[in-house]
């Protein structure tokens, strides 16, 4: 029965494949724009109508602000700096170093680096401020976790992604 279904499946994709070769997307012209069309096929795939194919494909590359990597060379944004006033009472907070297993670990300073490199981060060990780091493993990335051993950096960079842990820091905040 799961085999049917599976066949099932792979038919209807093959035939939501064979309607978007007719909406015609352009001759990619570089790697970023190949990347786009692969994942509006998986959109296509996953029930995105064909008909709106064309206007996703202007809308996606309307303006070149698609990276396969990050690089730091592009201009800050521009937009007001965030302030942030604490209240009154509010008292710094800094975590205590946690422990990661390797892979986290491999993650955490190539991240580091390459946010050093750019420029966009620096060390800081007076700041009395710090919150906890949490890398989290992309679903693309738990689906190849059993090779993990095999990464690349560049695999590794993209199978991840940071969040900090603010909790704390807003617990205080509230007292």
């Amino acid at each position: 029965e799961e085999d049917g279904d599976a066949l099932k499946e792979q038919s209807h994709r093959s035939t939501r494949r064979i309607k978007a070769n007719k909406a015609k997307l352009p001759e990619a012209k570089d790697e970023v724009e190949a990347v786009l069309q692969e994942l509006i096929n998986e959109a296509i795939d996953n029930q995105f109508p064909i008909e709106n194919v064309q206007d996703l494909w202007r809308f996606l590359t309307k303006h070149d602000i698609w990276r396969l990597k990050f690089d730091g060379s592009d201009p800050p944004a521009r937009v007001k700096p965030l302030k942030v006033t604490p209240k009154d009472g509010c008292v710094p907070y800094r975590c205590k170093g946690r422990k990661h297993n390797l892979l986290e670990e491999r993650f955490l300073n190539l991240f580091a680096k390459e946010l050093c490199d750019a420029g966009d981060i620096k060390r800081n060990q007076q700041s009395a401020w710090c919150s906890p780091v949490n890398p989290i493993l992309k679903s693309d990335g738990r689906k190849t976790l059993k090779t993990a051993d095999q990464w690349t950096d560049d695999d590794l960079l993209k199978n991840y992604r940071l969040t900090n842990d603010y909790r704390v820091v807003k617990l205080d905040d509230q007292a």
